[in-house]
């Protein structure tokens, strides 16, 4: 399975988890925190 690929089950899981407990949970609200995280976990990484 590709990154590509895993990262879009991710996001899918995530929003599957999500959206039952809270149904203001969107698609775009998944993929806007996965961006927020990647681009921590990036910085995170480079300042180590």
């Amino acid at each position: 399975m590709s990154q590509d690929a895993k990262e879009r089950q991710r996001r899918s899981f995530a929003y599957g988890n999500t959206h039952i407990e809270n149904e203001r949970i969107t698609k775009a609200t998944i993929d806007e925190a996965a961006e927020r995280l990647s681009s921590h976990a990036t910085r995170d990484a480079a300042s180590h």
